[in-house]
Order: C-alpha cells, then structure tokens, then sequence
C-alpha cells in the first residue's frame, strides 16, 4: 500500500531539471564554452559538503589565475595563448616539459625547441618575471 500523499508529490515535481553550464566563472574569459568539466567542476570529488566546499575554492582560485595570467601576462607574442578555451590552455601552457635553471643568479626556464607554443610560454614567463613586487 502506497503512503498518503506520495503519489500527489511525483504529480507536482518536475522529472528533471536542466541547468545552463557555469560559462566564463571570471571576467577575464574570452568565450562563454568554458564548460565545468573544463574548469574542475565536472565532477565534485566527495559526497562530504565540506570536502566539496574545499575543492571548489580551490577550482575558483584556479580559474582566477588562469584568468590574471591571460589579462596580465598573454599580450605581444602570447596573444595566441590569451585566445583558447581553459583545456586546449592547459594543454599548451601548463603540461609543457620545462625546465627552471638557475645560472648566474638567474633563473632560466629551458622548453624543448620542438613546442610548437614555445615562444608563447617564454613571453608569459618573462611578463611574470617583469612584475613589481610590492614593497
């Protein structure tokens, strides 16, 4: 025997319910197919609120990054970096093979000359280096 009013519940609740996918989480996005699996929040890795609550900050504080390093940083020779979806820029930005060397009192990043973005990532990481810091 069915509980009193159950039936009347799935009669009034919709089946499913479609969200919109989270677009551009910051400003500094240049398209709106940033989709949540791109940016980390395809998949929250825990039924716990607080480990959740933790990883998206974590996802959040990412994608600012991602966002302050196009607006700051990929300008002049890194412009082709500036352009493409958060993916296709961890891709080409951040999974590179390189190395940071320090020769005379100066740090030195080495990328295999066979990179296809390999000027980009130099120009990146020279803007980077050029910033002030503050007093």
């Amino acid at each position: 025997m069915a509980l009193p009013g159950v039936r009347d519940q799935y009669r009034h609740r919709p089946a499913a319910v479609s969200f919109k996918p989270v677009t551009g989480l910051t400003p500094g996005w240049r398209t709106a197919s940033a989709t949540p699996k791109d940016t980390g929040l395809g998949r929250l890795p825990s039924r716990e609120f607080a480990l959740n609550q933790a990883w998206l900050a974590a996802v959040m504080i990412a994608a600012d990054l991602v966002a302050w390093t196009r607006m700051l940083a990929c300008t002049g020779d890194a412009e082709v970096l500036a352009l493409c979806e958060p993916k296709a820029l961890r891709y080409r930005f951040l999974h590179v093979a390189a190395r940071l060397v320090r020769s005379g009192r100066r740090r030195r990043i080495k990328i295999p000359e066979t990179w296809p973005w390999a000027t980009a990532i130099v120009a990146v990481v020279n803007k980077i280096a050029a910033i002030h810091k503050p007093a």
